[in-house]
């Protein structure tokens, strides 16, 4: 994988059916440390709540700058699922 900040690199660490996927992230902004991404997807009516959580991220401009990368990934999903079900 890559990003804007250069090379990004992951393992999956645990998953629960198709409901929880966690896996790890390094990258440069994390300063390589390891952080730990979240994501769960929950029946809503008939929409699917995804939430998406990222920790161990540095408190510092490129780890605050994960939630607009990440912001743009939920808005990138939530087009493409909507469009093509």
């Amino acid at each position: 994988m890559k990003d804007a900040g250069g090379r990004t690199k992951g393992d999956s660490s645990k998953s629960s059916g198709p409901c929880r996927v966690e896996y790890t992230w390094v990258s440069e902004a994390t300063q390589g440390a390891e952080s730990i991404v979240l994501v769960t997807f929950e029946p809503h009516g008939g929409q699917t709540h995804v939430t998406l959580t990222q920790s161990n991220v540095p408190d510092d401009e490129l780890g605050r700058r994960h939630e607009d990368g990440w912001n743009w990934v939920l808005s990138m999903w939530a087009e493409r699922f909507a469009t093509h079900g």
